[in-house]
């Protein structure tokens, strides 16, 4: 949990944005008018959407929640051996062994028949 301060000189519309390398927050943007900079005055603050500009506004003094979770790398699937039965190589050496083992149990004589004909 942190806290920032930021202090304004003047009016205007601000975007703050987080940079935290563990979390994504969305950017908030930060209204300030003449009649709101004045001492005692409320400060407007708005969640910020890319696509359609202002979203909803948010209550000031800012409480800003991570969105998600960033994360750099890939997690390494599991071993899977199911795997390897999807590889074609596989299924071809599969499939010639098969025919060979059933080639063994056919009859010489029919055998005979086919390579003759």
């Amino acid at each position: 949990m942190g806290n920032f301060k930021i202090q304004v000189t003047s009016s205007g519309i601000y975007k703050v944005e987080v940079a935290n390398p563990y979390f994504f927050f969305e950017p908030v943007v930060v209204e300030i008018s003449e009649e709101e900079f004045a001492p005692g005055k409320d400060t407007k603050a708005f969640l910020y959407s890319l696509k359609g500009g202002k979203d909803f506004r948010l209550m000031y003094p800012l409480v800003l929640d991570p969105t998600s979770r960033l994360q750099y790398f890939e997690p390494v699937p599991q071993f899977d051996p199911l795997s390897y039965l999807k590889n074609p190589f596989v299924l071809m050496i599969g499939v010639t062994l098969l025919l060979s083992q059933m080639s063994k149990n056919v009859d010489p004589e029919d055998m005979k028949k086919a390579q003759a004909s």
